[in-house]
């Protein structure tokens, strides 16, 4: 291994300690009463910059749902694309079938579940696998995404240009309720 593979490799891991120790000395978020609420929708997409695979457009849908805080188990099916299931098309239809938290007391049966507020971004490149075409698919999900997750301070933008990706804008950041992680065991 080369010096300067080495000297990289020293101070990745050096960062990596560095904010395990920040982390640890962080104090435990607080937690309050939550519950699972169920939503199902069907979204119309047709885009006029970017074109997705039917797979291409539930993998994207689905980041998107996980990220703000959607159980594991969401489902995400997308049918309708013109241009055959593995090619790019302008439109398809998503049904997105998914649970996320809701703030207070469960409903009755519905189990509690502890919850936290998280920060979020969401943005090109906010995570690394969001990109400047994304815009038109954020403003598709605009009315599942708002009325189905719990939200604080939310901005949620968008200014998409036709056929003009690099000028597109868009973000979705605030804070989030996601299920707590589970206590670490003794």
């Amino acid at each position: 291994m080369s010096g300067q593979r080495i000297g990289i490799a020293t101070l990745f891991i050096g960062a990596l300690l560095a904010g395990t120790a920040a982390t640890a000395a962080e104090p435990a978020a607080a937690t309050e009463q939550a519950s699972w609420r169920h939503t199902k929708a069907t979204i119309t997409y047709f885009g006029f910059t970017s074109r997705y695979t039917c797979d291409g457009i539930e993998n994207k849908t689905r980041l998107i749902l996980l990220l703000l805080g959607a159980r594991k188990d969401a489902k995400v099916y997308a049918n309708g694309c013109e241009e055959g299931i593995d090619r790019p098309s302008r439109s398809a239809w998503v049904r997105v079938e998914f649970d996320a938290l809701a703030s207070g007391p469960p409903a009755a049966g519905a189990d509690a579940v502890a919850g936290q507020w998280k920060s979020i971004e969401i943005a090109p490149r906010r995570p690394f696998d969001m990109g400047d075409g994304d815009c038109e698919l954020v403003e598709h999900l605009r009315d599942v995404v708002t009325k189905s997750f719990a939200f604080k301070d939310l901005d949620y933008h968008t200014t998409c240009v036709p056929h003009q990706a690099s000028v597109a804008s868009y973000g979705i950041k605030g804070q989030v309720l996601r299920e707590a992680p589970a206590a670490a065991a003794p």
